[in-house]
């Protein structure tokens, strides 16, 4: 730093002495190697995370980022620089194919002003060449930038996709074995392992005795035959009605 010295006699009041700047000077350079020390920190804890972070001022030009977001989204370390523009890193996706088959131009334009506008999007998905599927997480800051949040979530999506894939499985054959015991002529009961009503078809809900409503499902099969017993609608119970309940239980299991 050049210093400036005072003119010849005796020092003015609104002049510093040059020990008085030399002291100032150690200050600053103290202050900034602090500074230095907490920034590094902060970047390695930043590093050390498990998800991307990228952060973008009021202007959607990027100001702060840790290793996991350039490696996520393919941005080489000697090319990313504060003060990139938000639209520059979606024409970077669009070329990396992150989009898929689109116009890159049209396309990075179209997110760059969804960005910009009052409400923009608070989650979106790149779709890697390589298979992987990254959700990005944006969340606004309060001098009207954003900070965003990478997450590869390449695990949890081909999960979730392999159960969807399994329900679609199960409700096809659900819905073929309902058919297939709705078309029985006889009255169908099936009870599960706790021996709990868990289906029945439509002959049995339409043959029912007059004045008596089907059993809902949930209901065990004692709780069932308990009730049609008092209600006086099983003739066998009559005279004995506790023998023929002990009776059907049994034959029951």
């Amino acid at each position: 730093m050049a210093i400036t010295r005072p003119g010849i006699g005796k020092a003015s009041s609104s002049h510093k002495s040059r020990g008085e700047l030399l002291q100032e000077v150690a200050q600053l350079e103290w202050r900034a190697a602090k500074l230095n020390q907490r920034s590094t920190l902060l970047q390695s804890a930043l590093d050390a995370m498990q998800d991307g972070l990228a952060v973008f001022d009021a202007n959607l030009q990027l100001v702060g980022w840790n290793r996991l977001f350039l490696e996520l989204v393919d941005l080489p370390t000697t090319t990313v620089e504060a003060g990139i523009s938000a639209l520059d890193l979606t024409r970077h996706y669009g070329r990396r194919g992150f989009y898929g088959a689109v116009d890159t131009e049209a396309h990075a334009r179209e997110i760059f002003e969804s960005l910009s506008a009052a409400h923009r999007p608070k989650r979106s998905q790149l779709q890697l060449p390589d298979g992987r599927t990254v959700e990005i997480r944006r969340s606004n800051l309060a001098d009207g930038g954003y900070l965003s949040v990478y997450s590869d979530i390449t695990d949890t999506t081909r999960i979730q996709q392999a159960l969807a894939e399994q329900t679609g499985r199960l409700e096809r054959v659900e819905g073929l074995l309902t058919n297939a015991i709705d078309s029985l002529p006889d009255g169908f009961q099936l009870f599960d392992s706790n021996d709990r009503l868990l289906l029945v078809n439509k002959a049995y809900l339409e043959n029912q005795p007059d004045g008596v409503a089907p059993a809902p499902l949930g209901v065990r099969f004692a709780d069932i035959l308990e009730e049609r017993v008092r209600s006086g609608v099983v003739l066998q119970a009559e005279g004995d009605p506790e023998g023929y309940i002990d009776d059907r239980l049994e034959a029951h299991r």
